[in-house]
């Protein structure tokens, strides 16, 4: 009897503490605590009068079912505390796993932006050499053609050395 005092004790302190957070839980916690005094008072009761009146008197309160309308009241809350247990756990599971979808979808469509701002970005920096390739072989191509009508010459001289510079170029 008193073992089982101190273990009910212990396990309602932790349930206590471990469920601080839960209103529904701390709710049939309070419940619980008069139905668990009472069924351990029936039991004092009864080994009082045990050690008092002999097994006889023990036997007529114990054969009242008092101390069994009270444990069965105790076993029901009990499991109505682990169904909402039970509830929780599946509803946080489910949480969990949305939240997992959530982060891979994230991810993947992260992974697939990154991979086109990085193709987008690639495109552009080729499109910048090249036009700027086009632009040096377009100011080469001016000072080469400048370079080819220096001097006094006659239109014949002018334009075969002008002629002969855009051949090559």
């Amino acid at each position: 009897y008193q073992d089982a005092i101190a273990r009910a004790e212990g396990s309602v302190n932790a349930i206590q503490s471990l469920t601080r957070d839960n209103p529904t839980q701390q709710l049939a916690l309070r419940r619980l605590k008069p139905r668990l005094t009472a069924r351990f008072a029936e039991l004092r009761e009864t080994i009082e009068l045990r050690r008092a009146r002999g097994v006889s008197s023990a036997l007529d309160v114990v054969g009242t079912d008092r101390g069994k309308v009270q444990m069965d009241a105790v076993r029901a809350q009990i499991d109505a505390m682990r169904a909402e247990e039970r509830r929780l756990r599946v509803s946080r599971l489910q949480q969990m796993d949305t939240a997992y979808s959530t982060a891979t979808l994230s991810g993947v469509l992260a992974a697939i932006l990154g991979i086109g701002l990085t193709l987008a970005v690639g495109f552009l920096v080729h499109r910048s050499t090249l036009a700027r390739q086009r632009q040096t072989w377009l100011q080469a191509g001016e000072v080469g053609l400048g370079q080819a009508m220096l001097g006094d010459k006659t239109v014949h001289q002018l334009s075969d050395s002008i002629l002969d510079f855009l051949t090559s170029y």
